[in-house]
């Protein structure tokens, strides 16, 4: 029976790099802890250090909001867009729905709204 591979947070993955790191601990003796490989304890290390630049670099408070403000506005657009896809047919759409309920045939609706 295959076994189901488990998925670590990102505060699991700190935690146990903390040990190693603070406590001391042996790799070893994590991996057995926490039942993971060697391998995958040191892919977690590499992405620690090569992701750890991030962590000291400071964003200005004008650049965040730019990127508040643009992250809004991609927002409205997405849901501007959906409106404009979804909102012509609805109607129809509803029609159609009310119709199939009752037992109606739909195909002079199809025919009128020229969706056939």
């Amino acid at each position: 029976m295959k076994r189901k591979r488990r998925k670590f947070s990102a505060q699991e993955k700190v935690r146990i790099l903390r040990r190693y790191f603070l406590d001391l601990t042996s790799v070893s003796d994590l991996c057995d802890e926490n039942r993971i490989s060697p391998t995958l304890f040191y892919r977690w290390q590499k992405e620690l250090f090569e992701n750890a630049e991030s962590a000291f670099e400071k964003q200005s408070g004008s650049e965040r909001r730019n990127l508040e403000k643009k992250i809004d506005k991609l927002q409205e657009k997405i849901t501007y867009k959906d409106g404009v896809i979804v909102s012509p047919f609805l109607p129809v759409v509803y029609q159609l729905v009310d119709q199939l309920l009752v037992g109606q045939d739909v195909q002079h609706t199809f025919e009128s709204q020229n969706l056939w």
